[in-house]
């Protein structure tokens, strides 16, 4: 019996080549690193966040 293709293996190679980092990066500066429009887990609202920038996702952690 033929096993059929794993969806998710095949979509993580088609996602493989993309650099989030890099991508997310782009998409803050492009923001001038704010956020517009967070509700947040308590349920307030907040019209904009600005963020400390330049982030960079290699330090944290």
């Amino acid at each position: 019996m033929e096993s059929l293709p794993n969806h998710w293996d095949e979509l993580a190679k088609i996602l493989e080549p993309i650099h989030i980092n890099h991508l997310a990066t782009q998409h803050l500066e492009s923001c001038n690193y704010k956020i517009l429009g967070y509700w947040d887990s308590n349920n307030k609202f907040y019209e904009e966040i600005a963020l400390i920038h330049p982030i960079c996702a290699e330090s944290i952690g």
